[in-house]
């Protein structure tokens, strides 16, 4: 089986980390207040955290995933290209 690499320009692979950093720091900030300002009686204040969580922990996910790919020992960075296996990536994080 032929295994092709795909081509993406490194710049917004890394302004795509910046922006998922960011969100983390952001949902991590939401669910400090809100444990330091709930006290949870209200059905929706345990929903809109248990929300919170379950995005916190899937931009965590992101990030890592993005992290294993720039980092694989199969990716290649040109100057300001990255190259993937496209067989690396489960769906295109970059479209």
């Amino acid at each position: 089986m032929k295994k092709t690499m795909k081509k993406f320009d490194a710049r917004k692979v890394q302004e795509l980390l910046a922006s998922l950093k960011n969100r983390f720091a952001d949902l991590t900030e939401d669910k400090n207040y809100m444990l330091s300002t709930c006290d949870f009686t209200d059905p929706r204040d345990e929903w809109e955290y248990d929300c919170i969580c379950e995005e916190l922990l899937e931009t965590e996910q992101a990030i890592d995933r993005l992290y294993d790919i720039v980092y694989s020992e199969d990716t290649i960075v040109i100057d300001d290209d990255l190259y993937y296996l496209e067989d690396d990536v489960e769906y295109d994080i970059f479209s």
